[in-house]
């Protein structure tokens, strides 16, 4: 299938590595002329006038050229180590229908068979090869994964499409651009990140004084080789990225000739929310591996937890699946600026929706499950899941299965724990209720005695957090835009076009609107609060209700400190996973001792509270202890302390949980007691 708009963006991509190669190329011949200029000037100081201070000048020059160099061409032969990937190849033998399925799309879009074909636990499916220097050369056979969530997810048909979409990526030739970008971005990344080489200058700069300032000059250089390659990769991704989101419309324009739109457009709507689910069910068992439990099929509880959300979200189910409506899922979205996002990889989901229902491609519905494609459903079930949890080390050579009428029940049991009632109609569901003065609203609940429930929770008012939640986040899009953090030139605005000069008069529009949106919620918030008060039947019922708004009030306080402090150690804490030099990591350390200590104090008021505290697990309980016991030293001047940060980690995790919870609690104690008044 030709497309020119994809063949002009191929070529784009292309010249910029072009541009690339001849950047790196020129660094390096100055990289060479600079050390070979440093060396003569060396011997020529050395031979001038030889003593031990001029020896020493002369190494100095000789060092600060091949410092430069060494820097360039260090990082260009460096290996990164590869993903590790949950992937389980499969053999025809085994799985003759999928077999048969990408054979006969292959045929259909006139492409190569994968090399392999592979089955992973998760709900995705992608297309692969095994990236190395003689892939950016010689032709390189792709291999096909397919996520077995996916068939928890889809019809057959739906899985037939995503599978096609997939093969559409074989056809493209302009998937070896990608094996170039690859290269260039790892010797670019390595280059720009790879910050081990610090080390390097710090070392030769520590020997002598007259060192030192040669090591400070060759860190001037090598900053202003870095500021160009900054540049080069700016081109070279915003180009990629571009063509790579082609290649995604691309491919969904051959999978729905070689299927059709329908099913590709049901598909995308649903992967999102079984992909949240999955990963939901990947933190359930998550917690019980420290318990020594796992189970036989992961499938099973994921499919049940999709049903029981779709019921929860009232999504129909049809054969067992969710079906989901686009309006549904879009009317949530209440966005109304618009920019192009040059750093996204991926056309978004309505994007790919809206070219997809353009082709107006006659759909075949069906309602069989993908499970269809299987021989043995169960068998892959299991044998995927056991691949999964094969890679986890547990404390034990024989961990437990949980069978699935436990997990059933643990998971409801934790659902209802969040659940907030009905006569809600989600209103409170994703929502904070701004403080107001008590006292006043229960002086004035007279003026609401005419209004009913459906008065308050309704969709009108629902839609007024969306349009809230809708404005916050443009205002803040206006905001990068207007301070400079994102570079456009113009955007969408209501579907109009804008100047980029043009930010802040919008940015002020939004503003007023978003405090208008504000006030009406905050009086819907006031009618909800005097609706119930003038429900209460005793000075005892009054004063419950108004305790529990004031603790509601101050635990959402309490709660917006406490993400606060959590999420300045982790940002504090990530450097860790990098590389950097010693006295940084010291300055890093000072700063995370002083977070952390903010943060055990927070944590030592969650702790005390009985409803708090059984929440946690025996075992976690006593990893906390062993936290809070000590001062921990993190790093001694030359390694880091593992166990200690692995606790630290651990604490975090716990203090987010239970600041989470203790919110919960507050919240729904308060929504509780009024449904209890009705």
């Amino acid at each position: 299938m030709k497309n020119s708009k994809l063949s002009k963006k191929v070529w784009i991509s292309v010249l910029s590595i072009i541009l690339f190669a001849l950047s790196y190329i020129v660094l390096i011949a100055l990289a060479v002329g600079l050390t070979i200029v440093c060396c003569w000037f060396g011997i020529k100081i050395i031979a001038l006038k030889p003593s031990f201070y001029t020896l020493l000048i002369g190494i100095a020059f000789f060092i600060l050229g091949l410092l430069v160099l060494y820097f360039l061409i260090k990082f260009s032969f460096q290996r990164n180590k590869s993903d590790n990937i949950l992937r389980l190849q499969i053999s025809e033998k085994e799985y003759p229908a999928i077999f048969q399925t990408v054979r006969e799309l292959s045929k259909k879009i006139n492409t190569s068979f994968p090399k392999k074909i592979y089955l992973t636990p998760d709900v995705n499916a992608s297309v692969f090869y095994n990236s190395n220097f003689w892939s950016m050369i010689l032709p390189t056979r792709k291999n096909l994964q397919i996520g077995l969530g996916l068939a928890n997810s889809l019809t057959d048909e739906e899985l037939k499409a995503i599978i096609a979409h997939e093969l559409g990526h074989f056809s493209q030739k302009s998937m070896t651009v990608g094996s170039y970008v690859y290269h260039v971005n790892q010797v670019i990344y390595n280059l720009l990140y790879n910050n081990s080489y610090h080390r390097t200058l710090e070392g030769w700069a520590n020997v002598h004084a007259v060192f030192a300032i040669s090591a400070r000059i060759s860190f001037s250089i090598i900053q202003g080789i870095q500021w160009i390659l900054s540049k080069l990769y700016y081109v070279v991704n915003v180009s990629y990225l571009s063509l790579s989101r082609e290649m995604e419309f691309h491919a969904d324009a051959i999978a729905a000739n070689a299927t059709n739109p329908k099913s590709l457009i049901d598909s995308l709507l649903k992967l999102e929310y079984s992909n949240i689910v999955y990963n939901g069910i990947l933190d359930f068992y998550n917690e019980k591996i420290t318990f020594n439990e796992k189970t036989e099929n992961i499938f099973l509880s994921h499919l049940y937890a999709m049903q029981v959300h779709a019921k929860q979200y009232k999504f129909p189910l049809v054969n067992g699946l969710p079906v989901i409506n686009p309006q549904e899922i879009f009317r949530l979205n209440k966005s109304r600026v618009n920019i192009k996002n040059q750093w996204a990889s991926h056309p978004s989901t309505p994007e790919r929706i809206e070219r997809l229902e353009e082709m107006g491609i006659p759909a075949q519905i069906s309602e069989r499950t993908a499970w269809n494609y299987f021989e043995d459903p169960e068998k892959a079930q299991k044998n995927v899941t056991a691949f999964l949890f094969s890679q986890v080390r547990f404390e034990s050579d024989s961990p437990k299965n949980l069978s699935q009428e436990i997990f059933q029940s643990d998971y409801l049991k934790d659902i209802e724990r969040r659940e907030l009632n009905d006569l809600y109609k989600g209103y409170y569901d994703s929502k904070n209720t701004k403080r107001f003065d008590l006292k006043t609203a229960s002086d004035e609940t007279s003026k609401y005695a005419h209004l009913s429930i459906d008065d308050i929770f309704n969709e009108e008012n629902k839609n007024l957090l969306y349009q809230h939640e809708g404005l916050v986040s443009d205002i803040d899009l206006l905001q990068h835009i207007d301070s400079g953090k994102i570079n456009v030139r113009s955007f969408d605005f209501d579907g109009k076009r804008y100047k980029e000069s043009e930010t802040y008069e919008i940015k002020k529009q939004l503003i007023k609107e978003k405090e208008h949106i504000e006030q009406l919620i905050n009086e819907n918030d006031i009618k909800a609060y005097s609706f119930f008060y003038l429900k209460t039947r005793t000075f005892e019922e009054k004063f419950t209700l108004q305790n529990l708004y004031n603790n509601y009030f101050d635990a959402i306080e309490v709660y917006s400190e406490n993400i606060e402090v959590n999420n300045s150690i982790i940002q504090v804490i990530e450097f860790i996973q990098g590389e950097a030099s010693i006295s940084e990591v010291n300055r890093q350390m000072r700063e995370l001792k002083e977070k952390e200590a903010i943060m055990k104090n927070k944590l030592k008021e969650l702790i005390q509270n009985s409803e708090l505290i059984v929440l946690i697990a025996p075992y976690e309980k006593e990893q906390l202890d062993n936290y809070m016991s000590q001062d921990w030293i993190y790093f001694d001047g030359s390694h880091y302390n593992d166990p200690g940060l692995k606790l630290l980690f651990k604490a975090l995790k716990i203090f987010h949980y239970l600041s989470d919870n203790m919110f919960l609690i507050s919240k729904k104690k308060m929504l509780d007691f009024q449904v209890m008044l009705q």
